[in-house]
């Protein structure tokens, strides 16, 4: 058995505890707009890790031009769009610069994921959906105040820079294995990070009071979270999610093996923010 199909068979018996759990939720009562698109959301996750586990099965040598799963993961980012939209939102008008670092974000990935498959469609369509994802994404992280003026900025460093070795790598004589060593190191340092950060919130969210929101705060749709720390929590979750994507879509093995077998750590972490939300 490859490590591949290993890895697809933990993320997959971990995706599927999760969704039984949240589908227990639902049935509990507990059935917020954020809930239902985060269940529809580890549904389509489902389905994407059945269709890996049998292809490896009957054609593990061969590359997967186009299937079923890319449909499964093009749900997977619109659910997660959706789910932190209705979970960390508050009135107010959008800034100019989350659409242009969103859209700057996506046209540099597509360009680079065209440059290297020439599937022109897919990866298109791929990048509207993460745009999708993304933007909602950087509302409620700003929002949620998850992410520091400090931490945008190293966030755009340190892209920047993978960006640039990866773009590197199209050169003739270009040190392939080092720009791509140095590119997984670069994204592994934000996860890592983030993640870190995450479990710090966590830990303090059961050590102290939930803090008074910031003015901006005052004005939260009913099916919002109400708990602080639980939007940032769910927020940072999503943010891994990306930054493991993201690396995954411009890594091969052994580092999309790596970013493969930790993706579901943020999904864990989605779902753990949701029940405490949800007092369970």
């Amino acid at each position: 058995m490859g490590v591949n199909l290993i890895i697809n068979l933990i993320n997959l018996t971990v995706v599927v505890l999760i969704f039984g759990g949240l589908i227990r939720m639902v049935l509990g009562g507990y059935r917020t707009r954020a809930v239902i698109f985060y269940t529809f959301a580890t549904a389509s996750l489902t389905l994407s890790y059945i269709y890996w586990l049998v292809y490896d099965i009957m054609k593990p040598t061969e590359r997967l031009v186009f299937a079923a799963n890319e449909i499964s993961e093009w749900a997977y980012f619109l659910m997660l769009g959706t789910s932190v939209m209705y979970a960390v939102q508050t009135i107010r008008r959008s800034d100019l610069s989350e659409y242009i670092g969103v859209w700057l974000f996506t046209a540099v990935n597509v360009a680079l994921w065209v440059a290297w498959s020439r599937e022109w469609v897919q990866d298109i369509v791929t990048g509207l959906v993460i745009a999708y994802w993304a933007y909602h994404l950087v509302r409620s992280l700003k929002e949620s105040k998850a992410v520091c003026r400090r931490e945008w900025v190293g966030i755009w460093i340190l892209f920047t820079l993978v960006i640039v070795a990866q773009v590197v790598t199209f050169l003739p004589g270009a040190p392939i294995d080092v720009l791509y060593l140095v590119s997984f190191l670069l994204l592994a340092v934000m996860i890592l990070y983030f993640l870190g950060k995450t479990t710090v919130i966590m830990y303090r969210s059961r050590k102290e009071s939930e803090p008074v929101p910031p003015a901006s705060d005052i004005s939260v749709p009913d099916d919002s979270f109400r708990g602080f720390y639980n939007r940032q929590i769910f927020s940072l979750s999503l943010l891994i999610i990306l930054l493991t994507t993201a690396g995954m879509y411009m890594s091969g093995d052994p580092y999309y093996l790596i970013l493969l077998g930790t993706s579901p750590i943020s999904n864990i972490i989605g779902y753990v923010s949701l029940r405490r939300e949800a007092g369970v």
